[in-house]
């Protein structure tokens, strides 16, 4: 024997939705027991919010229930979602963002550690470049370093500000190694720093197993996304072109003291001068 019930009233005394909220349902069928065999409802499950669809707001308190420790959001989303996101105009010294929309890529989960403790539940990244290449320094050197560079001045500032401002309020800032000279040209030294925005490094593309010898190994470990060869493949934001871009990582090459390693059209690494322009894919946690 089953009973249909219409009155609100008593059926939003028992049914409740993943945030914690009073959940909005039309009608229900129950068995005799009063256990419910059919919901009919319009209000999303927590299974239907995805990183390509969800607004801020359900993205936000997804991620909540993560850090709460109550799901797990591995098993929600996947390693290569991609969102298309808004960027506002900026123009700085340097660098200029236009109005333009980007893809924001999955690249892992629980990959980052969080300044506030703990893993960041997802790091994402331009799936592409920027529509306009940059520089890694507005002088031809290497020897600041990532975490003195124009670039990583950019990312955290101008970058940061151009980017939706909930999704700004998402952002778990991260630490992230990256080799320096730090005063000592002959024998360059790891550096820890947290960062909002930033680019990646040579061993989070290719891993340690794959550093070349002028590389750094220790600067994080490999993203999942990039255990596929082809996702290193980039292209400017809005280009027509078939063919691919270089673009930069934020790892010193250590053969000079001019150059920072980037990845060419072929998906391999090599060392560039800091003025020179190419693509900016930039990197961020949430």
């Amino acid at each position: 024997m089953s009973m249909f019930i219409q009155d609100n009233h008593k059926v939003n005394q028992i049914f409740i939705n993943p945030y914690g909220e009073k959940k909005k349902v039309s009608s229900v069928w129950v068995n005799k027991d009063g256990i419910p065999t059919k919901v009919f409802s319009n209000t999303k499950s927590i299974s239907d919010i995805t990183w390509q669809n969800g607004t801020y707001k359900e993205i936000s308190k997804l991620l909540e229930l993560h850090y709460a420790g109550k799901i797990d959001i591995r098993d929600y989303w996947n390693v290569g979602d991609s969102r298309e996101v808004s960027l506002h105009s900026i123009l700085d010294g340097n660098y200029y963002i236009g109005d333009e929309i980007v893809e924001l890529t999955i690249i892992d989960f629980c990959h980052d550690f969080s300044i506030n403790g703990g893993k960041a539940a997802v790091t994402i990244q331009m799936k592409d470049c920027l529509t306009e290449g940059g520089q890694m320094n507005n002088t031809k050197t290497n020897t600041c370093g990532w975490f003195n560079s124009t670039m990583r001045v950019f990312c955290n500032t101008s970058f940061l500000r151009s980017l939706p401002t909930e999704l700004q309020n998402l952002i778990k800032p991260v630490y992230k190694a990256t080799m320096d000279y730090r005063g000592n040209k002959e024998n360059p030294l790891l550096n820890t720093q947290p960062d909002s925005c930033f680019l990646l490094s040579e061993t989070e593309v290719f891993g340690d197993a794959d550093v070349c010898a002028q590389g750094s190994k220790g600067e994080g470990s490999q993203y999942r996304y990039y255990f596929k060869q082809e996702n290193r493949k980039k292209s400017f934001n809005n280009s027509t072109s078939l063919t691919y871009n270089s673009w930069w990582l934020r790892s010193i090459y250590t053969l000079d003291e001019l150059s920072f390693f980037h990845i060419g059209e072929n998906c391999k690494q090599s060392g560039d001068f800091a003025t020179n322009y190419r693509g900016v894919s930039i990197a961020m946690c949430i």
